[in-house]
Parts: C-alpha cells; structure tokens; sequence
C-alpha cells in the first residue's frame, strides 16, 4: 500500500540562487561536476547530494578564476 505522502522521485540536480549575490550560488549534482563516467569528476559530488550539502557556484569572473582548478581553451 502506498503512503499519500511517499517519496519516489527526487531532483539530481538542486541549486539555491540569492540574485542579489550571485556568488553566493550554491549549487550540487548527482553524478558531479562530469557527466562522463571515465572522469574522476564523474561521482564526486552525490556523496555532499546524499547529505544535502552544496558546493560553491561563483558567477563574476573574478569569483570564478579564484575558484578554478583547470581551464579548457578551445581554439579554432
């Protein structure tokens, strides 16, 4: 018998916005930052989604290059 109220989805994806800072984004995905299952960056973000934990999501430039790890230059 199925509970009115029982959960059988949930969203993978959950980001908290405050537009009046974009830096202070939050934001936290299932399967991680990538969506390739050969990445080492492919799960690394569920266990913080299981907890309801977030990461960081900076906006501004400023708030993005003090935050990167890598950068990927795509040239014609």
């Amino acid at each position: 018998r199925r509970s009115p109220f029982g959960v059988t989805d949930v969203s993978s994806y959950r980001q908290i916005v405050d537009v009046g800072a974009w830096d202070h984004t939050l934001a936290v995905n299932t399967t991680g930052q990538s969506g390739h299952p050969r990445s080492p960056h492919y799960f690394d973000q569920n266990p913080l989604w299981a907890r309801t934990e977030y990461r960081s999501f900076p906006f501004s430039r400023a708030a993005v290059d003090a935050a990167k790890a890598h950068r990927l230059l795509l040239v014609p």
